[in-house]
């Protein structure tokens, strides 16, 4: 058994992460996987996770002792952040192990993308009636906590020439912007539609 801990602070991107890179390993090993918290899961509301192992906080005393594996990470002084790629020694794990770390690195999947699909699923996509049109893109634009690091935050050229590519590339007409920070992206465009409601919208 290895687990992960759905944490408070997380964001949903950082829990699909972990997750999915939790399963891969648990797959890559042959060990079950089990999830603790899985009611501080962000997506719980439409997308189902494949595992059938909980626990909470309240049984953890229950459980048997757990060695920790902390992904390694580094400072990168250039953007004055910590960062992370893949770190191998993920796969010398033991059984009974709790996995933390960031695991955004596409090598924790081993060349197999596609089992992504598996292990995260809409769980109706009936209730969903937002419908995004052939001749529209969505810009996800991050702001929030990014805007601290002067490093991170994309000038508006980029969003400009982006723009005038995608036009080109598959006769786009209309732009809508998917954010975390309203007020940032409609600083950016002010004329465009934004989302930045719930995590589900």
């Amino acid at each position: 058994m290895i687990r992960i801990i759905f944490k408070e602070g997380q964001g949903l991107g950082n829990q699909l992460w972990l997750f999915t890179v939790a399963k891969s390993i648990s797959e890559k090993l042959n060990y079950e996987l089990e999830i603790q918290n899985i009611e501080k899961f962000k997506g719980k509301k439409f997308l189902k996770l494949d595992c059938k192992n909980f626990v909470s906080d309240s049984e953890i005393n229950k459980k048997y002792n757990m060695e920790i594996f902390n992904e390694r990470i580094f400072y990168d002084s250039e953007l004055r952040y910590l960062v992370s790629g893949y770190d191998q020694t993920i796969l010398n794990i033991k059984e009974n192990t709790i996995i933390e770390g960031i695991f955004q690195s596409e090598k924790y999947f081993f060349d197999n993308l596609e089992k992504i699909k598996r292990y995260i699923i809409f769980k109706d996509r009936k209730n969903f009636n937002r419908v995004i049109e052939d001749d529209v893109c969505i810009l996800n634009i991050r702001g929030g906590e990014y805007k601290r690091h002067k490093n991170f935050i994309l000038p508006k050229s980029y969003w400009d020439k982006g723009m005038e590519n995608i036009k080109k590339i598959n006769n786009i007409k209309k732009f809508k912007i998917v954010t975390d920070d309203y007020r940032y992206a409609k600083a950016l465009f002010p004329n465009f539609e934004i989302i930045s409601d719930s995590i589900e919208e």
